[in-house]
């Protein structure tokens, strides 16, 4: 008896070739091609569900690659910004030396205190960047 998909094309053979009693007649007949609709029907599900699943499988591997390149591009663009604040901060640090030396000799007011609050939200930004972007050290 031959299997059918939904859009007429064969899609298989169900190999009955022998009956318990007699022959075949057209109960049988009307019995087995029910059967073989039905079987035709659980074939192409399970193709279709077959289908999903690699796709389901090839999106989980893009995702994976995006994700990974992704956290690449945040270590680099971190270290980008991490580089040029050390510095800044290693300046300002010889400025609040050079400035708390002059004021301890009378010289002047101390400006460290607005340059130590801005490099503080400078910090502060560019830690909630890379939170806000979601990335997490491994």
């Amino acid at each position: 008896m031959p299997l059918y998909t939904r859009v007429g094309s064969i899609l298989g053979v169900d190999p009955t070739i022998n009956k318990k009693d007699g022959v075949f007649n057209g109960e049988d007949e009307a019995f087995l091609r029910i059967f073989a609709n039905h079987v035709s029907v659980f074939i192409e599900i399970a193709q279709l569900h077959q289908a999903r699943i690699e796709a389901l499988e090839q999106s989980q591997k893009e995702l994976e690659l995006l994700n990974k390149a992704k956290s690449k591009a945040l270590d680099h663009l971190s270290h980008e910004l991490r580089t040029p604040l050390s510095v800044i901060q290693g300046n300002l640090r010889l400025l609040k030396r050079k400035f708390q030396t002059k004021a301890s000799h009378g010289e002047g007011e101390n400006p460290s205190k607005p340059l130590k609050e801005t490099w503080t939200v400078l910090l502060i930004f560019s830690k909630r960047r890379i939170k806000l972007s979601g990335h997490t050290r491994n």
